[in-house]
């Protein structure tokens, strides 16, 4: 397996857990308003799935280390983000009568749990690969870990950026 292949990849991991956060606080706004308990919320559950996706992730790279399953999981996870608007309005029509933190909690974890859970299920098994290719494992980890969380900064960026453009436009 081509080494910037699966670079690129943790790459668009990060890119990811970045868009599904930030696109998860813009669908429960109307909803829920852009309190501390709806950032928490995200933020709590952002930290609970991917805890939960490296977990499962160390333990199935024990058992398969095909690239078809890393592309496959990214695949799933960009379709069910083009959904979220609409499994956020639906969920949040339903919860939205609950008490906040319940509402809030609830669609949080309907809305990000999944995905999120798979796309942390991803590091462990790219860095499996990667050691497999005669990489140290604490470089390859080192560099998958650093290189995700590139993803997420450079599409934190590419929305400020874009709201920059957007406000001298006017």
């Amino acid at each position: 397996m081509e080494v910037r292949i699966l670079y690129l990849l943790a790459l668009l991991e990060g890119v990811l857990v970045m868009a599904i956060e930030l696109l998860a606080a813009r669908i429960l706004t109307p909803y829920y308003g852009s309190s501390i308990y709806v950032w928490a919320s995200i933020l709590g559950t952002t930290m609970i799935s991917l805890f939960l996706g490296y977990l499962y992730g160390g333990y199935a790279s024990k058992k398969t280390d095909r690239f078809q399953l890393l592309a496959y999981v990214i695949l799933v996870v960009s379709i069910w983000i083009l959904f979220m608007p609409i499994l956020g309005k639906i969920t949040s029509d339903i919860l939205s009568d609950f008490q906040l933190l319940i509402g809030t909690n609830l669609s949080t974890l309907i809305l990000i749990l999944i995905p999120l859970f798979l796309l942390g299920s991803l590091t462990p098994r790219i860095v499996q690969m990667l050691s497999s290719q005669s990489i140290l494992p604490g470089v390859a980890s080192s560099r998958t870990y650093a290189i995700s969380t590139l993803g997420e900064f450079l599409a934190h960026l590419l929305l400020v950026c874009r709201g920059c453009l957007k406000s001298q436009n006017r």
